[in-house]
């Protein structure tokens, strides 16, 4: 299984075998007084062959956000099953899955934050979000 691609989005969700609905894809500045907490949606498209999807078969999808220093500010992992191919699917084809994950970190000062996507401990697919101060002119 990969990752195809990674976006920012100001809203996603995903319905399996019907799309997507993203809102603001993209988004790769925002503005906040320091320190806060900045959210925002993540939206993952995956591919993968027939063996890589069952109810045996548990993938992890690991986010990790580092501030401008490249230091990491915020890590988590969620657990999933693609149990079966999407509605439509063709045989021989890949399957795909988009998901769609809502992430708030910490923020203690302007610059660019990178967003690292990984999958299975593969190598990971990045975004970047430039935070901005408010204050600021």
């Amino acid at each position: 299984m990969r990752i195809e691609w990674v976006t920012t989005c100001r809203y996603a969700e995903s319905h399996p075998g019907l799309g997507a609905t993203l809102v603001g894809v993209g988004v790769d500045t925002t503005e906040t007084t320091f320190p806060s907490t900045i959210d925002l949606w993540i939206a993952v498209y995956m591919a993968a062959n027939h063996h890589e999807v069952g109810s045996d078969v548990v993938h992890h999808l690991t986010y990790t956000v580092q501030g401008p220093d490249m230091t990491d500010r915020d890590s988590d992992t969620l657990r999933f099953l693609l149990t079966e191919p999407t509605p439509g699917h063709r045989p021989g084809w890949d399957l795909h899955h988009l998901e769609a994950l809502h992430i708030e970190f910490p923020v203690s000062e302007a610059g660019p934050h990178t967003i690292s996507v990984a999958l299975d401990s593969q190598v990971a697919k990045c975004a970047v979000l430039y935070v901005r101060d408010e204050l600021r002119e």
